[in-house]
């Protein structure tokens, strides 16, 4: 992103103010049990129909765009290499 100068056109899904901040993020756009699924997806679909990028939780802190702080992305780590704990989330 830095090496590209995309900062400015890309979105920062935020895992570390997400209530699933002890899952493993990796796989946020695919997994139900991680928070910001699905408006991520949501953004996702529409720029591939429109072009337009926007922030997909609005106000929200679970996404950025434009990103606030670009060398933030140099920083955002999780601490985890285990998947969310189906009882994590409620389900047996």
């Amino acid at each position: 992103m830095r090496a590209g100068g995309f900062q400015a056109v890309t979105t920062l899904y935020r895992h570390d103010q997400a209530a699933t901040k002890g899952c493993d993020p990796h796989g946020f756009l695919l997994d139900p049990r991680i928070e910001g699924r699905q408006p991520g997806q949501v953004q996702l679909a529409e720029f591939l129909k429109t072009g337009t990028r926007t922030d997909p939780d609005a106000a929200g802190t679970l996404f950025e765009f434009p990103i606030t702080d670009p060398n933030s992305i140099e920083t955002l780590n999780h601490n985890t290499t285990d998947p969310c704990p189906l009882a994590d989330i409620g389900i047996p």
